[in-house]
């Protein structure tokens, strides 16, 4: 059987998984991302490395049987393992193909390569953008999603709106911070125990009251709701930070509503996911498509390895 080992490394987190024929069968995540390695990267290297020599073990695997490990996602950027430029939009699996980079001795014996970024650059900063990660997340959607009319909306630290053109390449996109704004706001700002992040599920009630009121107040209006609902109006925790989120989510909504787009594919973590689907279908015309947990999850691995064996079926 052949054996990769993908690396998928965000700002945050990093996640090592083990792949057989285009199945995830083992995944494990680590508390390290880039924003941990700014003033270097020995302890992410070493992190990995462990966790790839804790999955042979488990897996029985000889590192001769590993075919390849492919690393995508912020392990590239400057602060990362390897730092690669972006390849220019428009750009599909075969341009990120042609874009690996292989590293020697990255991980010991292990053939490791990396798998570069994408940007769209125009004469403007407002029109200009760059990813990191979630190209390879696109490719690992393709084969089971009509790209035809559609956004693919990964929402995470840095939420992405992605188009592709007609070949299904990757052609425009927009960056929004929503996850960081979520963590900063929460914990840097008097609604510092106020909001409690970590729930699974959302009132919808508060969620749509909390776009609402970002949508006719403004943002930063709508945000010291959030400080009155607990003190003044004695609301609980799932409210106060339902009606956040929503405020939050506006701005992503809003873009999303003049898009053009007929349909929304949205992936990323259940806890962003989940109520911007229900906003989606709630706030805008758009045919929303929301991934399962395990489609989400998996998609920047199934990526990786498509990217790695693009030509190899021809």
């Amino acid at each position: 059987m052949k054996y990769y080992i993908t690396i998928d490394g965000g700002t945050t987190n990093t996640r090592v998984n083990l792949v057989a024929n285009r199945k995830v069968i083992d995944a494990r995540k680590i508390a390290l991302g880039a924003k941990d390695c700014t003033d270097g990267s020995a302890s992410l290297k070493s992190a990995i490395s462990r966790e790839n020599d804790s999955i042979c073990l488990q897996h029985c695997i000889i590192k001769s049987d590993i075919k390849a490990v492919i690393a995508s996602g912020m392990i590239t950027s400057e602060y990362g393992l390897f730092p690669l430029k972006h390849l220019l939009a428009p750009a599909g699996i075969s341009e990120l193909h042609q874009g690996l980079a292989k590293a020697e001795n990255m991980f010991g014996t292990l053939p490791c390569y990396f798998i570069p970024g994408v940007k769209r650059l125009t004469e403007s900063p407002e029109t200009t953008d760059m990813m990191r990660g979630e190209e390879t997340e696109i490719a690992g959607l393709l084969a089971d999603r009509d790209p035809e009319g559609a956004v693919f909306v990964l929402p995470g630290s840095h939420s992405k709106h992605i188009y592709l053109d007609k070949d299904g390449k990757i052609s425009n996109f927009k960056t929004m911070l929503t996850g960081e704004m979520i963590s900063a706001l929460a914990s840097g700002t008097i609604l510092k125990g106020t909001v409690s992040l970590g729930f699974k599920g959302f009132d919808s009630a508060a969620l749509i009251s909390g776009y609402d009121a970002a949508e006719s107040l403004g943002l930063n209006d709508a945000l010291f709701k959030v400080r009155i609902m607990k003190n003044l109006f004695s609301q609980s925790d799932i409210e106060c930070y339902s009606f956040f989120i929503g405020a939050i989510m506006e701005a992503e909504v809003r873009s999303l509503k003049a898009s053009g787009a007929k349909k929304a594919i949205i992936g990323g973590k259940a806890s962003l996911r989940e109520p911007l689907a229900y906003l989606l279908r709630n706030k805008t015309d758009l045919n929303v498509i929301a991934l399962t947990d395990n489609e989400a999850a998996n998609a920047a691995a199934i990526g990786a390895v498509k990217i790695f064996e693009y030509g190899e079926e021809k």
